[in-house]
């Protein structure tokens, strides 16, 4: 199985990686993770050529960190998969503005449209529920062009809709009860009716992955779309991205998972 991972960025290189490198020691069946990133020079220290030379992990330097080249990365996102014949795709944050940027960010409507083309489970990991005002502001201090700043405003917020317009249930799992606010308040700002949403309160967000047992998808997912809610590191993203290609290999040829978390760290 292999996995293509675009995370927001990389703020140390090594850090990721060895997140990386401890997932695969859990899962087996991955055969690689190709990891899309940004045109950054790769560390020079020993210990990095060690670990990025690990068989398993790709890292391919293909996006741009430009604000108004973030739609083509949706496109070369979309050509990598094709070309590499990628099972299951992983996101995290793909609308994070911090430090080099959301990697796709507008980019995310093309690249979901030829992942739905192709059937790919999708799980998208997002670590906040405040995401159209904190992407306005964030657009609104990097980008001084009134103009091209409201474009790409319009863009994000289209991508937005047009991600939850392909979820057809809403599951809501949090480690805290009181997490419901935060997440009424999400259904309020993009129009998400209550025959779509439900709410669970899960332990398994507080544990590391190592010592709790992992939140099962197959119970709740009724059709062929589920949205999650719930804060999770890279490692519990790929525990579900393998539960969703497995899902995807029986009776829910089009599933699509979407993680998406309280604010934290």
């Amino acid at each position: 199985m292999i996995i293509c991972s675009i995370p927001p960025r990389l703020k140390g290189e090594t850090e990721y990686t060895i997140q990386l490198l401890n997932s695969l020691s859990l899962f087996e069946e991955i055969s690689s993770i190709d990891v899309l990133t940004f045109k950054m020079k790769i560390g020079t220290r020993q210990d990095d050529r060690q670990i990025f030379q690990n068989q398993k992990i790709r890292i391919r330097r293909v996006l741009s960190s430009a604000p108004v080249a973030r739609f083509f990365n949706g496109f070369i996102a979309s050509f990598v998969i094709v070309r590499r014949h990628v099972d299951v795709v992983h996101l995290i944050n793909p609308f994070d503005r911090n430090d080099y940027g959301g990697a796709l960010g507008e980019g995310l409507i093309p690249f979901l449209v030829t992942t739905r083309l192709l059937k790919l489970p999708v799980v998208i990991s997002i670590h906040t529920p405040y995401l159209h005002s904190d992407i306005r502001n964030r657009i609104k201090l990097k980008i001084r062009n009134r103009l091209l700043s409201h474009l790409l405003e319009i863009l994000i917020e289209s991508s937005l809709h047009f991600m939850f317009m392909l979820s057809s249930k809403l599951l809501l799992v949090s480690s805290e009860n009181k997490d419901m606010k935060l997440f009424e308040r999400f259904k309020n700002d993009y129009n998400i009716s209550d025959n779509k949403l439900s709410f669970e309160e899960h332990p398994y967000l507080k544990a590391d992955v190592y010592e709790r047992e992992p939140l099962d998808l197959t119970s709740h997912i009724a059709n062929e779309y589920a949205l999650c809610f719930g804060f999770l590191r890279e490692e519990k993203g790929f525990h579900l991205a393998i539960q969703a290609w497995h899902l995807a290999q029986k009776d829910l040829k089009q599933l699509q998972i979407l993680i998406v978390g309280p604010v934290g760290n």
